[in-house]
């Protein structure tokens, strides 16, 4: 018998009681044909969650990590870049953004308020070289939701910049459309909105982000969009990974297709 937890914080969340069982499925080899079926078949779900027409990569990590990979690889040293904070993960956007030497632009949202279109359209009239815009689609730790389906519509149709979205806290929860709201990249994990365990990072890129990356030099191994879609091209992943993880995330995904995603979406 195992004892129920009552967690009350936004994230890792509590597992449902069929994602808890697939967990205690004997180990595999990751880069096996059981492995294999079951790795491909969650990318593709998580696609279709996001509307994602690209690649789509997963890769054991936090939130954080994949926030990073985004930095990485979808801008480069001294590249100008905005960064809308509108809470502690914008802020984390802001400071990884320093520590890989990017010229980052901070954009303050009061806590508690969601940024407006005509706040973002301020600097980028002032600022006309800004490469990549980093936004937070979900807030974790206010709990506001960006527009970003109106914010990524409006900023595309005057500015060339990559618009990266971390949707750590939304996937799973809220609607997400990259292919009709103009998103280059989303980032996300395992632990909240999809009912799994912490442990894997993702990646949704559409395809001009696929070309920046592939072309851009950047020092990074682990977090390479090179790396990763070398394996993921022949469905494996990258480096060892978090097997148990992925066999309940593999579950939790056939919870949300049961549900139907509409339903989902309402429910929260």
């Amino acid at each position: 018998m195992i004892d129920k937890e009552f967690l009350m914080i936004p994230g890792p969340t509590p597992l449902p009681p069929r994602v808890i069982s697939a967990m205690t499925n004997p180990m595999i080899n990751h880069r096996g044909p059981k492995f294999k079926k079951i790795f491909v078949e969650s990318i593709d779900i998580l696609k279709k969650i996001l509307n994602c027409d690209g690649e789509l990569y997963m890769f054991g990590s936090s939130g954080s990590g994949a926030m990073e990979l985004a930095v990485q690889n979808f801008s480069k040293k001294k590249d100008k870049v905005l960064v809308v904070d509108t809470g502690f993960f914008g802020q984390r956007f802001y400071e990884i953004c320093l520590s890989f030497e990017r010229d980052a632009i901070r954009l303050q949202i009061p806590w508690g308020r969601a940024v407006k279109f005509d706040d973002i359209l301020d600097i980028l009239n002032k600022e006309k070289d800004i490469k990549t815009i980093f936004l937070t689609h979900n807030e974790t730790s206010t709990g506001i939701i960006n527009d970003i389906e109106n914010i990524s519509k409006r900023i595309k149709e005057i500015s060339d910049a990559l618009i990266i979205v971390d949707a750590v806290s939304s996937i799973g929860i809220s609607k997400i459309d990259m292919l009709n709201w103009g998103i280059d990249v989303v980032v996300a994990a395992s632990q909240k909105g999809l009912m799994s365990p912490p442990g894997i990072g993702i990646v949704a890129i559409n395809k001009r982000a696929l070309d920046f990356a592939l072309k851009n030099e950047t020092n990074s191994y682990y977090f390479s969009v090179k790396e990763l879609k070398k394996r993921h091209d022949i469905g494996q992943p990258f480096t060892t990974f978090p097997v148990s993880v992925l066999f309940g995330l593999r579950e939790a995904l056939n919870l949300l297709l049961e549900e139907g995603l509409e339903n989902v979406y309402k429910r929260h």
